[in-house]
């Protein structure tokens, strides 16, 4: 039983390396979204700087919902756990 615990501990914690992963990678399509928008329209480096700061928005925004859904999960598992008790 100890051992399935464990598991799902390991799982919940493995979830949140999930953010080390999609912040960076959602700031970088931005940025190159950008940088790809000044070649083609010659704005060097009004939109790269925008892509830039839509892709940090995102990210942070991405990274918000998924703690919300965390949070409200084990806000709901502790309530299940207190009326076993």
């Amino acid at each position: 039983m100890e051992q399935n615990n464990d598991r799902k501990r390991l799982w919940q914690d493995l979830s949140y390396s999930n953010i080390g992963i999609e912040l960076p990678v959602v700031i970088l399509i931005g940025t190159l979204i950008g940088y790809k928008l000044d070649e083609h329209f010659d704005t060097s480096p009004w939109l790269i700087l925008l892509g830039f700061f839509l892709g940090t928005a995102a990210g942070f925004l991405s990274v918000y919902k998924l703690l919300i859904v965390k949070e409200k999960n084990n806000g709901q598992k502790k309530k299940r756990d207190r009326e076993k008790t």
